[in-house]
């Protein structure tokens, strides 16, 4: 596993992906969330449930974060 995140992490650097990069993805009209994700999260809201999302990506945080943000 630590083999295939440092490997991942020496694309991403290699390509030079930057926020920039991934605001435009996540602001790309075609990335969709599955049917009714954003009503289920709006749930978890209203009833103050916390919410953890996880990603292996390694850009999680920025990729995912500025999607949901966007929506």
């Amino acid at each position: 596993m630590n083999d295939r995140w440092t490997k991942h992490l020496d694309i991403l650097i290699k390509y030079k992906l930057s926020r920039k990069d991934i605001d435009h993805v996540a602001s790309h009209k075609e990335l969709q969330l599955r049917g009714r994700t954003l009503e289920f999260f709006n749930l978890l809201a209203e009833s103050a449930i916390p919410t953890i999302i996880m990603s292996a990506s390694g850009i999680g945080y920025d990729s995912i974060g500025l999607f949901l943000e966007k929506q």
